[in-house]
């Protein structure tokens, strides 16, 4: 698994929005706005609010920046609360923009159950830091997600939009963590994750790799339950170079 030794590097401001202030614990992000669900997300001089909706591409951080997707394949599926996984940036920086995840199956499958939902990160991996609240910067919030369609298995599925955008730096050859994590809601809320031994790419392109890591069964809530090694995120995360 890549671990990246810890660091402190001053990178310049870039126009538009995605400052680069890189330390242990603090990257830079973009609020985003739109849509019905109540959203929230950080920015570095505090918390802001608004209502959002991340559209497909989720936010732009820099003017002319090219998106892209990495779709981490559902392999198999297991329902748990949240994901840590690690991220690294390739051949150049990358800003992750968002995440649309797969979700579990609903109480009537018609109608997927809303659910409230956190994405945190923090500068190399998580390994180690699964409870430690205070190494992690909370990156947006949302009440009553509800996501397009559910899957009980593998197969036909549509990951949906996780609101708001926001805009995390990784410099090239870096790692960042993320932890997506249900918070409340009703019904059936988890999401799906797949066996895949921790430390393992999941997929990869020549602008960012994503890792296997653990899941969140048990208890709702952030930096609660008991951990579940080898599980890999399923979805999409959204990002640009």
């Amino acid at each position: 698994m890549r671990l990246d030794t810890w660091f402190r590097l001053a990178l310049p401001l870039v126009a538009a929005g995605c400052a680069h202030d890189w330390d242990a614990h603090r990257y830079a992000e973009q609020d985003g706005h739109g849509g019905s669900s109540s959203v929230r997300s950080s920015s570095a001089t505090g918390a802001a609010a608004g209502a959002g909706g991340a559209g497909a591409g989720g936010a732009s951080c820099v003017a002319g920046g090219t998106p892209g997707a990495l779709e981490a394949p559902c392999i198999s599926t297991h329902s748990l609360y949240g994901n840590y996984f690690d991220v690294h940036a390739e051949l150049s920086e990358v800003r992750v923009t968002g995440f649309e995840p797969l979700a579990q199956a609903c109480t009537a499958c018609s109608v997927c159950d809303p659910r409230d939902v956190e994405v945190y990160s923090k500068a190399d991996t998580y390994v180690g830091f699964e409870h430690m609240k205070s190494a992690w910067t909370l990156r947006s919030s949302v009440t009553n997600f509800q996501p397009v369609n559910c899957a009980h298995e593998c197969g036909s599925y549509q990951p949906t939009p996780l609101p708001p955008p926001f805009c995390v730096s990784i410099p090239q050859g870096k790692t960042v963590a993320f932890y997506i994590v249900v918070t409340g809601g009703s019904g059936n809320t988890t999401f799906e994750s797949s066996d895949l031994a921790t430390g393992m790419p999941v997929v990869q392109n020549n602008d960012v790799a994503l890792y296997s890591g653990a899941a969140q069964d048990m208890d709702v809530g952030a930096f609660a339950g008991v951990l579940v090694p080898d599980q890999a995120w399923v979805g999409i995360l959204q990002y640009e170079r």
